[in-house]
C-alpha cells in the first residue's frame, strides 16, 4: 500500500520522534529553578505528616491529593534537587508521548499519519511555560497522562465492551481528579466523542441509542464525579474570588485561539509576554494572520479530502470552549481576558485537538465508523511532508529557544542563582540559606499574600539544599555576607472616622466605622492616614465589615478589580494554610497620607480601620 511502513520502521520512527521530545522539553527546562507556588507547597508537606487532612488541605480553591503528597514525598527524597525534577517531568512527558501512541494505533491504526499526529503532539508549543514551573507541571502532566489513558480505555470499551476498560476508565479519572478538576471536562467530550467517531446513527433517537449502549460507563464516571463532589463540597475549599463579565469571557475564548492555542499549536514562533504567574504568547499581528489562514487552508483540505472530516474540527473546537470558558470563568476576574492564552491553561485540549485532527484527517480502524484505506490512495507528496514538517520544527525550535530565555531570565532562574550567591555566604553553625520570594508587582491578588514580605529558609546538608522552613520577613544577604533585614515596612494607621465620600464627610457610625449604603453609583472613599508615608510601593491592610462579598478596585491601579471580602470573616482575607490572612495589595504612593478605595455600585461596606506599610530605603 502506497505510504505504508513496516512494524520495525513504524517502531523506529515512533521512538525517535519519543526521543527528541524529550530531550527538546528536558533541554529548555534545564536552566530553571523552582518558583513562588513551589516554596508554598513543599512548606505545607515539610510541616505536615502523612493523613487524610493534609492530603485534603485545600490551596487556592483546589482540591488535590495527590498533588499534595508529590510535595510531601518530595520533600523526603529528593527536596530542592531540581535537575531531579527535570528528569521527573520529562519521564511523564516520554509517558504521555507512549500513552498517545498508544491510543492512536487503537483510533487510526499504524499509519505515516499516526505518526505525524504523535510528532504534532510531542513537539508543540503548547508544552511550553507551564510545562516548566514545577507546580504547574506537577497538575497538568499527570492530569494529561490520566485524560489520555481514560480516552484510550473508553475506545477500547466501545469496540470490545470489556468491563476492565471500564474499570481502567474509572480509575484514571478519578486518579486525574487528584492533581487537577480539568479532567471532569471528560464527562462531555467522551460522550461527544462516541457520537462523532463511533455512531452511525441518522436520528436523534439512533444517536441516544448509541449512547445508553454505553450507558454502564457513563454510570462510573457518574460514581467518580459524586465521590469528588462530596469530597469538594465537603472540604473547606471556596475561595472568593471576582467573577468576569461575560465579555470577559468570550474576550478570553476568542485571544485563546488566535493569540495563544493556534499560534503554540502551529509551533509559532512565538515569544512569551509576562501575565499573572507565567506568561502568554504574543506572536505578532501576521503570524496571527498567517496561522489563521494555515487553520482555514487545513479545514478546506480535511473536508474536500472527507466529508467527515467535520465531526473532528467540532471535536476539536468543543474541546477548546469548555476549557478556555472554565479557566475565564475561574481566573479572569483577577488576571483578565489574557488568561485565556495562558499556555499552561490549554495544555490540557492537547489530546483532544490531536484525536480531533486525526479524526479529519484520517480513516477510524475501530467501530462501526471503521473505513477501509482503499487501495489506491492519495498519498500527499513527499516532499511537501518533508517541507511542512522542516518548517513546524524549525518553528518550535525558535519559540523554544525564546521560552527557554524568557524562562532562564526570569524570578525562577534568580532564585536558582540566588541560591548559587548564597552558598558562599553560609553561616557555618546553621548552614542556612535565605531565598526572597517575593511576589512580583505585575501580580495582585490576595492568594499570592504570601510572597510579599517573606523568605524560605533552606539548610545545607553536605552538598544538598533542604527545605527548613519560612521567615516571615525578607532576608537578604549584604555584600559582606551579613544576613540582614530587607527593607523594613514604615507603617501608618488608617482614620475610617474621617474618611470623604467623593469629597465630601462621610460620617462614621458608632463604632467609628465608615460605612456606604447600597445605591447605584461608584462612589470614591478616601482614608486619612495617621501619617504620611515616604514615596513607595505600599501594602494595604483593611478591616471592614459587609453583608456579602464586596469587590473593591484601587483607582491608582487603572481599574484593576482586587479580590472580594468575605463577610464572614469581617476582613479582607484569603483562606490559606488553614486560615484567613489579609489582603496585602501594592499600591502606588498614597499620596498625601490618604488611601483612595473605588467602590462598585450596589456593593455596601463598612471599613473599620487598617494599616498601610512602605518599605523603608535601606543603606
Amino acid at each position: 500500500m502506497p505510504g505504508s511502513l513496516s512494524d520495525r520502521g513504524f517502531a523506529l520512527a515512533a521512538a525517535v520522534i519519543v526521543a527528541a521530545s524529550a530531550v527538546a522539553m528536558a533541554a529548555v527546562n534545564w536552566g530553571g529553578f523552582f518558583y513562588q507556588d513551589d516554596f508554598l507547597f513543599l512548606r505545607q508537606g515539610h510541616d505536615a505528616a502523612m493523613s487524610l487532612s493534609y492530603l485534603r488541605e485545600g490551596a487556592f480553591g483546589h482540591f488535590f491529593p495527590g498533588f499534595r503528597a508529590a510535595f510531601w514525598l518530595q520533600d523526603r527524597t529528593v527536596g530542592l534537587d531540581h535537575h531531579v525534577i527535570v528528569f521527573v517531568v520529562a519521564a511523564v512527558h516520554v509517558a504521555c508521548l507512549l500513552a498517545m501512541l498508544r491510543l492512536l494505533i487503537l483510533i487510526f491504526g499504524r499509519r505515516p499519519g499516526t505518526l505525524v499526529l504523535l510528532g504534532m503532539f510531542g513537539f508543540s508549543g503548547l508544552w511550553l511555560s507551564g510545562y516548566l514551573w514545577w507546580v504547574s507541571a506537577l497538575q497538568v502532566m499527570p492530569a494529561t497522562l490520566l485524560t489520555i489513558i481514560v480516552i484510550d480505555a473508553h475506545v477500547r470499551y466501545l469496540t470490545w465492551r470489556r468491563r476492565r476498560d471500564i474499570a481502567v476508565a474509572a480509575l484514571g479519572l478519578a486518579l486525574a481528579l487528584c492533581f487537577y478538576e480539568k479532567p471532569a471536562q471528560l464527562v462531555v467530550l467522551l460522550p461527544l466523542l462516541t457520537l462523532l467517531a463511533f455512531s452511525t446513527a441518522a436520528s436523534f433517537r439512533g444517536l441516544l441509542a448509541d449512547l445508553w449502549g454505553a450507558w454502564r460507563l457513563w454510570a462510573a464516571f457518574g460514581v467518580v464525579l459524586a465521590v469528588y463532589a462530596i469530597a469538594y463540597l465537603t472540604g473547606d475549599f471556596y475561595v472568593a474570588t471576582v467573577h468576569p463579565t461575560a465579555h470577559t469571557v468570550i474576550s478570553a475564548v476568542a485571544q485563546g485561539w488566535h493569540q495563544g492555542f493556534v499560534p503554540a499549536f502551529l509551533g509559532g514562533p512565538f515569544t512569551l509576554v509576562q501575565h499573572g504567574s507565567l506568561g502568554y504568547p504574543d506572536p505578532t499581528r501576521l503570524l496571527t494572520v498567517v496561522d489563521q489562514l494555515v487553520v482555514l487552508g487545513l479545514v478546506v483540505l480535511s473536508v474536500s479530502r472527507r466529508r467527515s472530516a467535520w465531526r473532528g474540527w467540532a471535536f476539536l473546537a468543543t474541546a477548546f470552549v469548555i476549557n478556555v470558558a472554565v479557566i475565564a470563568w475561574t481566573r479572569g476576574g483577577l488576571l483578565g481576558a489574557g488568561v485565556g492564552r495562558e499556555l499552561k491553561y490549554l495544555i490540557d485540549i492537547l489530546p483532544f485537538a490531536i484525536v480531533g485532527i486525526g479524526l479529519a484527517f484520517l480513516p477510524v480502524a475501530r467501530g462501526p465508523r471503521a473505513e477501509a484505506v482503499p487501495a489506491r490512495s492519495r498519498p500527499v507528496p513527499r516532499p511537501l511532508v518533508v517541507l511542512a514538517a522542516t518548517a513546524f520544527l524549525t518553528m518550535f525550535g525558535v519559540s523554544a529557544v525564546r521560552v527557554a530565555r524568557f524562562w532562564h531570565g526570569g524570578d525562577s532562574a534568580r532564585f536558582g542563582r540566588t541560591f548559587d550567591a548564597t552558598r558562599e555566604h553560609l553561616d557555618t553553625r546553621q548552614g542556612t540559606v535565605y531565598l526572597d520570594v517575593d511576589m512580583p508587582e505585575t501580580v495582585l491578588s490576595s492568594a499570592f499574600q504570601p510572597y510579599q514580605r517573606e523568605s524560605v529558609l533552606l539548610r545545607l546538608f553536605g552538598t544538598r539544599l533542604r527545605y527548613a522552613g519560612q521567615a516571615d520577613r525578607t532576608l537578604v544577604v549584604d555584600p559582606a555576607g551579613r544576613v540582614r533585614p530587607d527593607a523594613p515596612l514604615v507603617q501608618a494607621r488608617l482614620l475610617p472616622a474621617k474618611a470623604t465620600i467623593d469629597g465630601q464627610p462621610l460620617p462614621p457610625d458608632r463604632g467609628g466605622a465608615a460605612c456606604l449604603r447600597s445605591d447605584d453609583a461608584p462612589h470614591l472613599i478616601s482614608i486619612p492616614l495617621t501619617a504620611p508615608l515616604p514615596p513607595g510601593r505600599p501594602y494595604l491592610r483593611l478591616r471592614t465589615r459587609a453583608p456579602r462579598p464586596v469587590r473593591l478596585r484601587f483607582p491608582q491601579q487603572a481599574g484593576i478589580e482586587i479580590g472580594a471580602i468575605d463577610p464572614a470573616r469581617r476582613s479582607v482575607a484569603q483562606r490559606l494554610d488553614g486560615g484567613p490572612r489579609p489582603l496585602y495589595v501594592p499600591l502606588e504612593s498614597p499620596g498625601a497620607g490618604t488611601v483612595d478605595l473605588l467602590i462598585d455600585p450596589g456593593n455596601p461596606i463598612c471599613l473599620e480601620g487598617g494599616t498601610v506599610g512602605v518599605p523603608a530605603t535601606v543603606g
